[in-house]
């Protein structure tokens, strides 16, 4: 499964840089379970960066430890970012 957890649109001008941070919360990776509560499981996923889904310019292996159980109403649904702008 693939789907977009977070974006940051960037225009640089000729000569600047900058750096986009992404907090992704674990909650997005939550599936139903047989028992009908949200359970974030233990295991690898792929945190991609790009322009698109089909032109992907990196890929981060990330693996979650433990199993979490979501309380109802307390899923964290945000990713956060942060751009920072330097002129290089």
């Amino acid at each position: 499964m693939q789907r977009l957890v977070g974006f940051a649109r960037l225009e640089l001008a000729p000569g600047e840089a900058a750096r986009a941070r992404f907090a992704v919360p674990a909650d997005l990776a939550a599936l139903i379970g047989l028992d009908g509560q949200w359970t974030v499981e233990a295991g690898d996923l792929e945190l991609r960066l790009g322009r698109s889904a089909a032109d992907t310019a990196a890929a981060l292996a990330v693996r979650v430890t433990g199993e979490r159980r979501i309380e109802p109403g307390t899923r964290a649904l945000e990713t956060q970012v942060t751009v920072e702008t330097a002129v290089g």
